[in-house]
Parts: C-alpha cells; structure tokens; sequence
C-alpha cells in the first residue's frame, strides 16, 4: 500500500510540474509525416532545409509521393520546431532521406542517400547505362555503369539534389549491403571529413551555398560542444 500511494504522489507531482511550466519535448515530425502519408502507395521523406535560431531548432522536409502509376508529386512541409537531440542527430543528414516507403509498402527508416531507395534503380524511372571504357583499363562493369533518369522523370536528379553527381551500379550495390546490414550510409569518402552525400557533401556545399553561409556565420551552434570540437562538427544555423 505505501509503494501505491509513494506512486500515486509521484504521479501527481510530475503532472503539478507539467502543469507549472514544465518542459515539453517536440514531438518527433516524422512520425507525424508518415502518419499523414500512411494512405500512399510511396513516399521519401529528405531533410530540406534546418536551422537554428537562438534556443529554436527547426526543420523543414521534401516530400516525394508516389502513386501507383509511379507519378511522382513534391511537396514541401512547413518549418517545424525539432527537439535539440533531434536536431543533432541529424546534423550531417542534409538532403539525405530521413525514412521512405517503397510501393510494396517496405518500410526504411536508415540515412540513405537522396531516391536511392525508390528511384535510383528502378525502371519506372530511368535505366543503368554503360559508359565505354578503354579496354587496356580494368574496370568492372558495376564501375562503368551509371544510372540515368529518364522521360518524364528525367528532371529527377535536380529535384532530388544530386544533378552532376555519377552514381555507379556498384555505389548502388554498396548502397544495398549497406542496407540489409542495418548501417546508414552517406557514399564514398571524397576527403577525411567529407562524404559524397548529406551535409558534408563538397556537392551540396558548390550547389546550396546559402546553406553553408548561414551556417558558418551562427556561432550558436558551436555551443553545444565547444570551440574544441567545431572542426569536426557538421554546422548549424543553416538553410538555403
């Protein structure tokens, strides 16, 4: 009886404190996304946008919704306010799918590198070209072989961020073991602390500079770790 009523009393004080000012998280806006999404055929859910202004961390996301005849409709969602470790966690995933549905209604929740999960190698919506390589070069045909939007899809790649980059069969393969070993994946190195994909992209820097300006120029950010840890850090008061 003491052990209910020490229960009942503790109960009682954390909704006194809620009731009093008390902090409340964000909720997560994924979640809510897919809730509103959950009558799609498809969908793949990118962090856009995020930014940071004094004590408010805000996203904003790209959605690409897929019907059943794969005609693709974007949409964008309103900024909305992310918890700080939210907002953290995601700090590197810039125009990275933050979670997707295929068609089949799979489910993928890992970091994956913008349409790797429903449009890069999918016939509906371009083909895997072989580009001719000098014979004497020892090159497989994974490495020699690119993905190509097409027809109507063929503006895919500006929309998805990824207009100029060349993605091989066999990035597309390593992309895939990736994913059924569970691990998040952000494409090859291109310099010790840079990646082909997301925030750290030398290709999001060259096409969404606005991003980056505003970032280096919000020193807010670097408060959470300390001017110790800025180099390695991704950034923050960002957007384009």
């Amino acid at each position: 009886m003491k052990k209910l009523k020490n229960s009942a009393f503790l109960m009682l004080l954390v909704l006194v404190v809620a009731g009093c000012g008390g902090t409340t998280l964000p909720p997560n806006p994924i979640n809510a996304l897919m809730d509103k999404l959950a009558d799609k055929d498809g969908y793949t859910i990118t962090l856009d946008d995020m930014d940071l202004n004094g004590d408010e961390y805000t996203h904003r996301y790209k959605i690409y919704t897929i019907d059943q005849d794969s005609k693709v409709t974007i949409s964008y969602s309103p900024r909305v306010v992310v918890s700080e470790d939210f907002f953290f966690l995601h700090e590197d995933d810039m125009g990275m799918e933050l979670v997707s549905k295929t068609p089949e209604g799979v489910i993928n929740s890992l970091i994956s590198p913008p349409g790797f999960t429903n449009f890069i190698g999918n016939d509906n919506f371009g083909v895997w070209n072989e580009v001719y390589v000098d014979t004497m070069n020892v090159i497989s045909y994974d490495d020699s072989t690119f993905w190509k939007f097409t027809g109507a899809n063929s503006n895919m790649a500006e929309e998805l961020g990824i207009e100029g980059l060349n993605i091989s069969l066999g990035e597309y393969k390593t992309f895939q073991e990736s994913y059924f070993l569970n691990r998040p994946f952000y494409g090859p190195k291109m310099a010790p602390d840079s990646t082909k994909y997301g925030t750290r992209s030398p290709h999001r820097v060259r096409y969404f500079p606005g991003f980056y300006r505003r970032r280096a120029l919000n020193r807010n950010f670097y408060k959470r770790y300390g001017s110790s840890s800025t180099g390695n850090r991704g950034g923050g008061g960002f957007g384009k």
